[in-house]
């Protein structure tokens, strides 16, 4: 597969602090993200709930809101889970992972 499974990546949403990225791929689909600089807001569900914010950068995935690209994230989820839970044949469910989330990019992306 020419695409390469980032399986600790971003989920097409990253929130570093203003300056500290120039640039960030997509840990779905590895595409470059747009971004916005020095947003003031929360970038957590805790962190709105407690009405709290502060300067960030936002970068989002153009495509983070596509049916495949939701699908990928959620194959990514199901093989973190099966990690921690030591799931008797991890390897196999990654080894289907990869080729499944292979077909959704190949399908989805021009590389």
């Amino acid at each position: 597969m020419a695409f390469k499974i980032d399986w600790n990546g971003n989920d097409g949403r990253s929130n570093p602090a203003p300056g500290t990225k120039e640039a960030v791929a997509c840990g779905i689909c590895g595409v470059p993200m747009n971004v916005k600089r020095n947003v003031l807001g929360p970038t957590g569900f805790g962190e709105a709930m407690a009405g709290k914010k502060h300067l960030h950068d936002c970068f989002t995935c153009p495509q983070a809101n596509k049916d495949w690209h939701k699908k990928i994230s959620s194959i990514k989820i199901d093989v973190y889970l099966a990690k921690i839970k030591n799931a008797s044949g991890y390897e196999k469910i990654k080894e289907k992972a990869e080729k499944e989330i292979g077909e959704i990019i190949n399908a989805n992306l021009a590389r």
